[in-house]
């Protein structure tokens, strides 16, 4: 640190260094270099396994989603502002910038978050018409795409898609083309 306040000063005209003072200075400087790449290096790290998420898809493979979040964006920002070269600070229009994507980030997350209630509002909905069709004679094509047509014997809500149970078979709610 004592070098790197020598460098600046020596910057400014105040100081004249000694060529083995200049040669540790830049030591010094390259040495910080080095740890602020090996800080961002594990900053990237930590925010691939923060907002790394495992899950299943329907056939059981599992899936991992690298989508860079809120929180991890967030801690990317502070370690790039602990990290930062005090020789070459963080420009103004860089910060603002970067402020203006957290703002857009957040406000599509909770974006985001309104719709996934609303599908959920939606689908309730659905099952809610659907159990009003138990009793009555409708038409539908299955998942095969083949007609079914008979009684709703009952109302199915699987995965986020309402099914009707016509004949034994299932049909999606979608897939109605007549009620009676």
């Amino acid at each position: 640190m004592n070098a790197l306040v020598a460098v600046r000063s020596n910057a400014t005209g105040l100081q004249n260094l000694p060529p083995h003072q200049r040669v540790e200075a830049a030591r010094q400087v390259a040495s910080n270099v080095m740890a602020k790449a090996r800080a961002v290096a594990k900053a990237n790290a930590v925010a691939q396994k923060a907002d790394a998420t495992v899950s299943e898809n329907a056939y059981g493979e599992r899936v991992v989603n690298n989508e860079l979040g809120r929180d991890a964006f967030l801690q990317l920002l502070v370690l790039q502002m602990q990290n930062q070269d005090p020789l070459e600070p963080v420009d103004n229009t860089e910060m603002i910038a970067q402020l203006a994507q957290f703002s857009v980030l957040e406000q599509m997350t909770e974006l985001n978050d309104g719709f996934e209630q609303m599908s959920a509002d939606f689908g309730q909905l659905s099952f809610i018409t659907a159990g009003n069709l138990v009793g009555h004679n409708v038409s539908g094509l299955d998942a095969n795409g083949i007609l079914r047509e008979g009684a709703v014997e009952r109302a199915i809500y699987d995965q986020g898609v309402v099914y009707l149970q016509v004949a034994g078979e299932l049909v999606p709610l979608a897939n109605l083309t007549k009620v009676e």
